[in-house]
């Protein structure tokens, strides 16, 4: 009897380690794949500062005044915002998300923060002058930072088994930097750097938040329970 007492424990902590370490492996996988995609925007984006003929940022301008001098439009001061109009949207006419409302803004609210601060910080220390007016904020792309990070949000909220959705959210995203870059608003640099900052914000934010529950109403209902040689008390919890 006590060897499989014994036997007994031993597997239940093999278990629980082998648990562990794949709840570890996990963890540790989101973490590197939470980082990929911004860390390779921002290498980009500071290569694209560089003097090289692939990706400079001065070679892309030149490209742009010599074939698109007279572009301009203001779609890009709306189409920031659209990942965020479009989750709303789906959130509103009931479409089952990741979170509920309270988590879901939380979120959002944390995401908006850290972006913005990045953004902030990266202007006031670098003071890179605008293309179009010689301004000293233009590294990194607020713009594009907004609107990565709203299209990650849309992606992290609404995008599990829905890929039309993130497709969707990215490329709204995407077309924001193009046109930053086409009104001479901003460097190519500027614009990538930016999209990393925006996906890394709200990726930081998504493996750091800690759910909350908010719960409307509860029954709870105490009962004895008897068993076998003694007796107890049974708990139910009933949630509205």
């Amino acid at each position: 009897m006590r060897r499989h007492q014994i036997l007994v424990c031993l597997l239940l902590f093999i278990s629980s380690n082998v648990n562990a370490q794949i709840k570890d492996t996990l963890r540790r996988e989101r973490t590197i794949s939470a980082f990929i995609l911004p860390a390779s925007l921002i290498v980009g984006g500071l290569y694209a500062i560089t003097d090289n003929d692939i990706l400079g940022r001065e070679e892309i301008r030149e490209e742009r005044n010599e074939h698109y001098y007279n572009f301009h439009v203001t779609a890009d001061d709306y189409l920031q915002f659209a990942p965020l109009s479009l989750a709303f949207l789906m959130k509103t006419i009931g479409i089952e998300g990741r979170h509920d409302w309270f988590n879901s803004i939380s979120l959002l609210l944390k995401s908006e923060l850290l972006m913005g601060a990045l953004v902030y910080t990266g202007k006031t220390l670098t003071a890179v002058p605008r293309p179009d007016t010689g301004s000293l904020n233009s590294f990194p792309s607020g713009h594009t930072a907004q609107a990565f990070m709203a299209a990650t949000y849309l992606h992290k909220e609404f995008g599990r088994g829905r890929p039309y959705v993130t497709i969707v959210g990215y490329t709204l995203a995407t077309s924001v930097g193009v046109l930053r870059v086409m009104n001479d608003r901003h460097w190519a640099s500027d614009v990538l750097v930016g999209a990393g900052i925006g996906v890394l914000s709200t990726n930081l934010v998504y493996l750091t938040h800690k759910r909350k529950n908010k719960l409307k109403t509860s029954n709870t209902l105490v009962s004895p329970i008897y068993v076998p040689k003694g007796m107890g008390i049974g708990l139910t919890i009933s949630l509205k």
